[in-house]
């Protein structure tokens, strides 16, 4: 037991060593001391300074008697300030959840607005399988059934180039060894019934007969040498054959010799390739 010597104020917490109500230093009580002092006698209230932290200190004026309660009094206070502290800070706390959440929510609203979605609902509309064909893309591109198909030239519609132009080269060099042979019936019989002979159009076979009977009678000898020759197809089933010939007709008292591009027109005509055009393209030389 703990006794003031100054106000005979008494404590029992042995861990007390000043009086709450004055400062003073607190002295040992005997018992018969204690059970004499049942009433505190009144005093002028005075200031004590308890100290609550480290770094502040709090000044509490409590009357004269009143020590133990007024210890209480304040324990109480600082609990339902610290409980109110707590609570506000709680508060605030949720306060700017709610806001947060709020703010966050109202966003993904404002997102899904009914422009957004008919534009999205657009967009898948566009990208779903049903609607692929109305895409330009699937307009401009031809479905495989709708693909255009080349068609494939029959075999005997359309003769082969290599084989037209070997049988055009045979023609003509048959041609040129019938008249180094001086053979005017088999020679004639290459030729058509009407030809474009030189500077003569659509002259007749007895025309060109004719001419050609006189150089087969005048000359002993006919030397015809062909080299460059190229045959181009042309239209209406014409093939033109175009090369240089060399030439030498020699008689006994006569010879002349020269060197010209010549072109040979061929027409098929009863499976058989027929002259239907002869003419010098260039005159290189002629000797005489």
């Amino acid at each position: 037991m703990k006794k003031c010597p100054a106000c005979q104020s008494t404590y029992s917490d042995e861990t007390l060593l000043y009086c709450l109500q004055d400062g003073v230093p607190l002295e040992d009580a005997t018992s018969e001391t204690i059970e004499a002092e049942t009433v505190l006698r009144p005093h002028a209230p005075v200031q004590l300074t308890v100290p609550i932290s480290d770094s502040s200190e709090e000044r509490i004026e409590a009357n004269a008697g009143s020590g133990p309660a007024a210890a209480e009094h304040s324990s109480g206070t600082r609990t339902l300030i610290t409980i109110l502290t707590t609570v506000l800070i709680m508060l605030l706390l949720f306060g700017v959840l709610g806001v947060s959440g709020y703010l966050y929510l109202n966003r993904d609203v404002q997102t899904q607005t009914p422009g957004n979605e008919s534009n999205t609902n657009q967009i898948v509309r566009s990208r779903s399988p049903e609607n692929v064909a109305d895409t330009p893309l699937a307009q401009n591109t031809p479905k495989p059934s709708q693909t255009p198909q080349t068609p494939t030239p029959s075999p005997t519609s359309t003769p082969d180039l290599a084989d037209l132009k070997r049988r055009v080269s045979e023609k003509v060099y048959a041609w040129t060894a019938l008249a180094r042979a001086r053979n005017l019936n088999a020679y004639m019989d290459m030729y058509g019934k009407r030809i474009d002979y030189y500077n003569k159009r659509g002259a007749t076979k007895e025309f060109v007969r004719g001419d050609k009977s006189k150089a087969f009678t005048k000359y002993d000898k006919l030397e015809i040498v062909l080299s460059n020759m190229n045959v181009t197809p042309l239209k209406d089933g014409l093939v033109a054959a175009e090369f240089d010939k060399a030439f030498n007709f020699t008689a006994p008292s006569e010879a002349v010799s020269g060197k010209v591009r010549s072109r040979l027109v061929f027409r098929e005509s009863g499976g058989e390739l027929k002259i239907v055009s002869e003419r010098d393209m260039k005159v290189y030389y002629v000797n005489k």
